[in-house]
């Protein structure tokens, strides 16, 4: 399952967005459903893998949130809190 565009439907809050790219990571099931994960595989200006992985959606994103907020680019944009 990919959560790409539409966090609203089933993730209260949105990650922030990677904090060497600036874009928003994707978060989805790991293919043997054991967790979920949220990730940004980029390429720009270095190549980079950042991954974090939880038992449900909403606590892989507050996770990244956690690690990932205090670097997240000032410019990049990500969906408002919708709780």
């Amino acid at each position: 399952m990919l959560f790409v565009c539409d966090f609203s439907s089933r993730i209260p809050v949105a990650p922030v967005s990677c904090p060497l790219c600036g874009f928003l990571p994707i978060v989805y099931e790991s293919t043997d459903r054991e967790c979920f994960l949220c990730e940004c595989m980029g390429s720009d200006p270095v190549p980079h893998i950042f991954r974090v992985s939880a038992d449900d959606e909403e606590t892989v994103v507050e996770s990244w949130n956690k690690i990932f907020a205090d670097f997240a680019p000032a410019s990049a944009s990500c969906a408002p809190d919708l709780r």
